[in-house]
C-alpha cells in the first residue's frame, strides 16, 4: 500500500513538474516585462541627473549613476528526491538588479555600449539539484532633447555555439545609439537555489569611467548568514533592519575613474566592499561545524574562516585510494632503483608523481588534491605541514569573506620545499608565483590527520624567486632572404626558466611528448595510449586518444605562429622549422629549450640604394605603457622578478655596410632594474647584446619613476633602426 501511495506521489510531482516547466517559459515575457516597468519606474533622483560636470567633458563616457539592488532570502520549499520523497528543505532566493545611465561621449565608448549580451533562462534540476536563473535586460536612449526611446528587448537574437546549436547566450544591439546620447539600462539575475550559496559579491568604488554617483542597496533575510567588509579605504555600510530583512545601504558621489594602468592587482589596490551570503541553515550545502550561524557580521574574522579552511579538509572526507595507489606504485620502483636517495630527492619524485597522476583525477579540488600530497609524504615519513595562503589576484589574507579564498599549500622537509596546486607543466618546488611574498599559515601532520587549533599554526613567508630564477636567454640569428631581401629569415633560440616558461610551454608542447617524458621519468613503461588498450574499460578511450594527438600534431604549426606573434607582436610570414632540446616539464630538463625558424617582413624599408632596417624590433616585444599610465597614482605588481638577456646577431647582406649604430647602445640602471644594450661590426656581423632586469615582483608608487626609466629605454631601443650603405 505505501508503493503505491508513493508511486502516486511521484506521478502527480512529476505531472506538477512538467506543467511548471511549460508555464515558466510561457510566463517569462510577462514577468521581464513587470520588471523593466518597475526599474523604470525607480524613485532614485540619481537617475534624474542628465548634466555632465565640465571637467569630464574630455572623458570617453561619464556614468551619471550606478546602483545595485540586492534582494536575497532563505525561503522553505517542498522538494521530492528519490530518498526522502517528500522533504522540507530551505531555498536560497537571490536578485541581483545593476543599473547604469551612462552619457556616450566619444566612439570607443559608442563601440563598447553598442550591443548587450545575456542569457535569458536557465534550469539545473538532478539528484538532490535544483537551480533555476532568469535574467532580464532592459535599456533605453535619451537623446539630448530628452526624448527616451526604449529599446525593444525582444529583438535579442540568439547566438549558438556547437554542432547542436545550442543557446549559448543572447546578444541584444543598440542599434539608434550615437554619440551625445545618454543609455539607461540594467541587467536583473534572478536565482533559486537549494544546493549552492551566492557567489560573493564586490562592489568597487571605482569605474574605467568617472562616476557621479555610486550606490548599493542590500535587503539580505535574518534566515540567512550575511558577512561583509569594505577594504583599500571603501566606504562603509549603513545598516538598518525591519522584522524580516537587514538593510545595507552605501552611497558615494564624484568617484575619478580608474587609471588604465598596466600591472595592478584590483583586490589589493581598489576599494572594495565584499559580502557574502550564505543559507547556513540548508542541510543541502556544505558548511564547517565553525561556520558561523544566521546573523549579520561586519569584519568576520580571518582567523575564524583559516580554521573553517582547516576542518574543511577532515570534513570533505577525502579518498586517496585511486590517486595514492598509482603514486605508491612509482614509489616502490623509485626506491628500488635509487636505494641511497635522500629526502629531498624522494620528495621531488613524490610530487611529480602526484602531479603526473593527477590530471587523471581532474575532479580532486585543489583542497583535496593538496590534501592527499601531503598525506603521501606522512605515509612515506617524510616531515610535511599543510596550511593556506593567499593569491596575489585575490584579496590579502585579512581582507577573505569565505574560507575557500585561501588557497592550499604543503612544505616538506622542514619548509624547504614549497608546493602549491599545479599546472601540466610545473616540476618539483615550481609554486605558483601568484603566492611568491605570501604568508602561509601551517600545522603539522599528527597521525595522518589535521587538527587545527590556534596553538598549533605556523606562519612563513613563501620565498620570492630572483631575476635569474625567471630568465629569458635568446639568441637570435638574422639575415636578408635571397629570394626577397625586402623579408628577414630569424633563427631563435630560447632558453627560459620557471614561471617565464609556462606560456610558451602551453603554445609549443605536444601533450603526447610531454606525457611519454613524464611517464620515463617514474619508471612507467606503457604510453596513454598503451595503457588505455590494457583494460577493457578504458579501451574506447584509446582510438580519441590517437586521433586527438595526430590532431595536436597538425595544428602544431599555428600554435608556432601564435608563438612568433607572442613573441614579436607581429604575425610571421611562414614558419620554417622548430625543434625542442627539452621541454621543461620533467625533474632533470627544469628550463625549456627551443629553437624556431621563420620569415618576417615589415622590418625592412628601402631608401634609394640604402637598406634601413628596423633593428630594434628584433628585441621583441615591450611593454608599452600610454599617457595615461605614465601618471599612474598606484604601485605595480609586475608578473614576477625577471631577466632578459639577449644575443642579436644581424647578417649583413653582401656589398653593404652599417653607417652607424651608435644609437643602440644604452644604459640605464636603478634601484628597480636596468635596460643595458651594446653593439658591435665584425666579419659582416652587426652583434647586439641587450640586458633587461625587473628586480621586484613589486614596486611602491615612489618607485614608479624609476621603473618607468627602464620601460622607456626598452622602448627607445625597440624604435631605433640602422642604415645600411651600399658600397
Amino acid at each position: 500500500m505505501r508503493t503505491q501511495i508513493y508511486t502516486y506521489l511521484a506521478a502527480c510531482l512529476l505531472f506538477v513538474f512538467q506543467n511548471a516547466m511549460q508555464m515558466h517559459a510561457q510566463d517569462y515575457a510577462g514577468y521581464a516585462n513587470e520588471v523593466r516597468k518597475n526599474v523604470w519606474q525607480w524613485d532614485n533622483p540619481d537617475f534624474t541627473a542628465r548634466e555632465v560636470p565640465v571637467k569630464y567633458n574630455n572623458e570617453s563616457a561619464v556614468i551619471l549613476a550606478f546602483h545595485n539592488d540586492i534582494q536575497a532570502n532563505g525561503k522553505k520549499k517542498i522538494r521530492f528526491d528519490v530518498n526522502t520523497i517528500l522533504s522540507l528543505n530551505k531555498e536560497l532566493y537571490y536578485t541581483n538588479i545593476h543599473r547604469i545611465m551612462i552619457k556616450i561621449q566619444d566612439n570607443n565608448a559608442l563601440n563598447t555600449y553598442s550591443e548587450i549580451n545575456f542569457r535569458e533562462q536557465q534550469r539545473e534540476m538532478g539528484y538532490r539539484i535544483s537551480k533555476k536563473m532568469r535574467t532580464v535586460v532592459g535599456a533605453r536612449i535619451i537623446k539630448p532633447d530628452g526624448d527616451i526611446r526604449e529599446v525593444n528587448v525582444d529583438e535579442a537574437v540568439n547566438i549558438t555555439e556547437g554542432k547542436q546549436d545550442n543557446i549559448e547566450y543572447k546578444k541584444l544591439a543598440i542599434p539608434e545609439l550615437q554619440k551625445g546620447d545618454i543609455l539607461d539600462y540594467f541587467i536583473q539575475d534572478e536565482m533559486h537555489m537549494d544546493d549552492e550559496n551566492i557567489p560573493v559579491l564586490n562592489f568597487p568604488f571605482i569605474h574605467q569611467y568617472p562616476m557621479l554617483s555610486y550606490s548599493v542597496h542590500c535587503e539580505v533575510g535574518k534566515n540567512l548568514t550575511t558577512e561583509y567588509r569594505s577594504i583599500n579605504g571603501a566606504p562603509e555600510f549603513t545598516v538598518s533592519e525591519n522584522e524580516e530583512n537587514y538593510i545595507l545601504d552605501v552611497r558615494q558621489e564624484d568617484i575619478k575613474k580608474a587609471g588604465n594602468y598596466i600591472w595592478t592587482e584590483p583586490f589589493r589596490q581598489y576599494p572594495i566592499i565584499r559580502l557574502s551570503i550564505l543559507h547556513n541553515e540548508s542541510s543541502n550545502m556544505y558548511k564547517p561545524a565553525t561556520a558561523r550561524k544566521r546573523g549579520l557580521y561586519k569584519d568576520p574574522s580571518p582567523e575564524a574562516m583559516l580554521i573553517d579552511a582547516f576542518m574543511s579538509l577532515n570534513d570533505l572526507g577525502i579518498t586517496t585510494n585511486g590517486l595514492s595507489a598509482d603514486m605508491a606504485k612509482d614509489m616502490k620502483r623509485f626506491r628500488k632503483n635509487n636505494p641511497n636517495a635522500d629526502k629531498k630527492e624522494m620528495t621531488d619524485f613524490i610530487y611529480n608523481s602526484w602531479k603526473f597522476h593527477l590530471h587523471n583525477a581532474s575532479y580532486l579540488s585543489s583542497y583535496a588534491a593538496l590534501y592527499i600530497l601531503n598525506s603521501f609524504l606522512f605515509d612515506q615519513k617524510i616531515e610535511s605541514k599543510m596550511g593556506f595562503t593567499t593569491s596575489r589576484n585575490g584579496p590579502r589574507k585579512e581582507d577573505v569573506i569565505r574560507f575557500w579564498e585561501f588557497d592550499p599549500v604543503v612544505t616538506a622537509n622542514n619548509n624547504t620545499q614549497v608546493f602549491t596546486y599545479p599546472s601540466f607543466f610545473t616540476v618539483s618546488e615550481e609554486y605558483n608565483y601568484m603566492y611568491e611574498g605570501e604568508e602561509a599559515t601551517l600545522m603539522e601532520t599528527k597521525k595522518g590527520r589535521l587538527k587545527p587549533s590556534g596553538s598549533s599554526f605556523e606562519n612563513i613567508t613563501i620565498p620570492i624567486t630572483t631575476p635569474k630564477d625567471n630568465l629569458y636567454d635568446v639568441k637570435t640569428l638574422t639575415s636578408f632572404s635571397d629570394e626577397d631581401p625586402s623579408l628577414l629569415i630569424i633563427n631563435r633560440e630560447m632558453q627560459i626558466k620557471r614561471n617565464a616558461k609556462f606560456p610558451y610551454q602551453y603554445l609549443i608542447l605536444l601533450f603526447e611528448e610531454v606525457d611519454n617524458e613524464k611517464r620515463q621519468e617514474l619508471g612507467i613503461t606503457r604510453s596513454l595510449v598503451e595503457e588505455s588498450e590494457k583494460e577493457r574499460r578504458t579501451r574506447k578511450y584509446a582510438e580519441g586518444y590517437k586521433a586527438q594527438f595526430e590532431k595536436d600534431k597538425k595544428a602544431q604549426i599555428d600554435s608556432l605562429k601564435q608563438e612568433v606573434s607572442l613573441y614579436h607582436d607581429i604575425h610571421p610570414k611562414e614558419v620554417l622549422d622548430f625543434s625542442v632540446t627539452s621541454s621543461g616539464a620533467t625533474q632533470n630538463k627544469k628550463e625549456l629549450v627551443y629553437s624556431v625558424k621563420y620569415v618576417m617582413e615589415g622590418f625592412v624599408n628601402r631608401a634609394g640604394t640604402n637598406i634601413i632596417l628596423d633593428a630594434g624590433k628584433l628585441l621583441g616585444s615591450q611593454v608599452k605603457p600610454d599617457d595615461e599610465d605614465i601618471n599612474r597614482d598606484k604601485g605595480t605588481y609586475t608578473p614576477y622578478p625577471r631577466a632578459y638577456e639577449n644575443e642579436i646577431r644581424i647578417i649583413l647582406p653582401p656589398g653593404y655596410s652599417i653607417d652607424k649604430t651608435d644609437n643602440l647602445n644604452k644604459n640605464v640602471e636603478n634601484d628597480c632594474g636596468r635596460f643595458v644594450s651594446t653593439s658591435s661590426v665584425n666579419d659582416s656581423v652587426l652583434t647586439i647584446h641587450t640586458s633587461k632586469v625587473y628586480k621586484n615582483s613589486y614596486e611602491p608608487l615612489s618607485n614608479w619613476k624609476k621603473l618607468l626609466q627602464i620601460i622607456d629605454a626598452a622602448n627607445d631601443f625597440y624604435g631605433q633602426s640602422i642604415v645600411l650603405k651600399k658600397l
